[in-house]
């Protein structure tokens, strides 16, 4: 299928699994065009939080997201973006896992502070508190970019601040808690 720009895409064909719901409703939504050569590093990484965003809502999950993409002989640098997407479709873990993750690299994650950095020496706590491995995780790079997201868009829960800005000059137990809620949020902590 061709793009507007003229380049070919791959379009992802599959029949999901029977689930709830399947017997007569709407039919599900289709997948996302997939570009076979993208332009830039940015298009691919768009194109895989599409792919991601994508299997969550029609309840996809590891196992046969890897068969949807080799079945569908999507292009090879998605494929290389498969850990990013296995990630992203983790399910929510305890505490102290994620803790003790943060220690180990994996691809498609990032170390993540349940305290954000800067904001937290620009109110005076200190590197040792911050970089502590209790307020480090391992989660998934394209979570973790959507929680960076919701700490900086103004929200009604925090008088209709950013929860960033809401969290300015408040003690480390509030900012911990403020934290956590954004992980359980994001199906990254179980509650």
């Amino acid at each position: 299928m061709a793009g507007d720009d003229g380049r070919s895409r791959l379009r992802l064909t599959i029949t999901p699994l029977p689930r709830i719901g399947d017997n007569g409703g709407p039919p599900m939504e289709e997948p996302p065009e997939i570009p076979t050569r993208p332009s830039s590093q940015r298009a691919q990484l768009r194109a895989v939080v599409r792919v991601a965003l994508w299997a969550a809502r029609i309840g996809l999950r590891v196992t046969p997201l890897a068969g949807v993409l080799i079945a569908a002989e999507a292009a090879y640098w998605i494929y290389q973006y498969y850990p990013w997407i296995e990630a992203y479709l983790a399910e929510p873990a305890p505490l102290h896992e994620l803790q003790s993750a943060a220690s180990t690299p994996q691809p498609g994650t990032d170390v993540h502070h349940i305290v954000e950095q800067s904001p937290a020496r620009a109110d005076g706590f200190l590197d040792e508190r911050i970089e502590a491995p209790e307020n480090r995780v391992r989660i998934s790079r394209l979570k973790h970019w959507e929680i960076n997201r919701w700490y900086a868009t103004p929200n009604k829960d925090f008088g209709n601040q950013s929860p960033r800005n809401y969290l300015r000059g408040k003690d480390w137990e509030t900012r911990v808690r403020v934290g956590r809620d954004a992980l359980i949020r994001q199906g990254l902590l179980k509650p």
